[in-house]
């Protein structure tokens, strides 16, 4: 277990109504890993919990009774835009949901998932949290032009065909990331290591869920992608051969 002073403690609040998973969860995430972590089985005491102890994350189950994890996820995200999400699911329809409905979550892990995956998820947004403004601040101000595309890192702002585009945090890094290298193709290993700082490779689905979510906000037809193009059996890219047609 961590020795760090509780005050410096990381707070985890869980959101999940089956018993067995959040004992193990809870047993992990204490003893060994040294988080401070609160419980919540259903949505309505999950966005009491979250609104009175104030957590550094949350690990929310979509499959909850009564109110589903979708509404919780767009109530959290309704009031704050920053705290990270990992997702927990049984079925990736319900990922296709929070996809559909526009919701911003950082991963997304479909059971049966391992505790030393989740660990490294929790870690790694954690970092990513702690390390945001410094990133931001410390890079020089770039600006990409890609067809009709621009960015500013320094300023967060993306534009397509002179139309602003707000995008979350991971969304704005991937298409960065992408569009920094046009007509380069990156496989989803390459852009999870980039965008989340994960070395070995995690559930790799959460780079589809956030393309897709990208592609939701600049493509004018998101099924038939302009910008963002999917290389069969490889990655992804950005592509300059549709962006520069009349």
């Amino acid at each position: 277990m961590s020795n760090q002073s509780f005050s410096n403690r990381k707070k985890i609040l869980i959101i999940e109504d089956e018993h067995r998973i959040v004992e193990t969860l809870n047993y992990t995430l204490v003893n060994q890993e040294g988080y401070i972590v609160y419980t919540a089985p259903t949505g309505e005491e999950g966005l009491e919990q979250y609104r009175r102890r104030q957590p550094d994350l949350i690990i929310l189950d979509l499959m909850l009774p009564e109110m589903s994890g979708t509404d919780v996820l767009r109530i959290i995200r309704q009031e704050n835009e920053n705290i990270p999400i990992i997702i927990l699911t049984a079925k990736t329809s319900e990922i296709e949901k929070v996809v559909n409905y526009r919701i911003g979550a950082d991963f997304y892990l479909t059971k049966p998932y391992s505790l030393e995956e989740l660990k490294e998820v929790i870690k790694v947004c954690l970092k990513r949290t702690s390390q945001t403004t410094k990133v931001v601040e410390e890079k020089d101000v770039e600006e990409i032009k890609v067809g009709d595309l621009i960015m500013n890192y320094s300023k967060r702002e993306c534009s397509v065909a002179g139309k602003p585009v707000n995008l979350g945090y991971k969304e704005f890094e991937i298409l960065w990331f992408l569009a920094r290298s046009p007509d380069r193709v990156f496989n989803r290993d390459e852009i999870m290591k980039e965008v989340w700082g994960l070395e070995a490779p995690l559930d790799t689905k959460t780079v589809d869920v956030h393309i897709r979510w990208i592609r939701k906000k600049i493509e004018p037809e998101p099924e038939n992608p302009k910008y963002i193009e999917t290389v069969r059996g490889v990655g992804y890219k950005f592509s300059t051969h549709k962006t520069t047609e009349n």
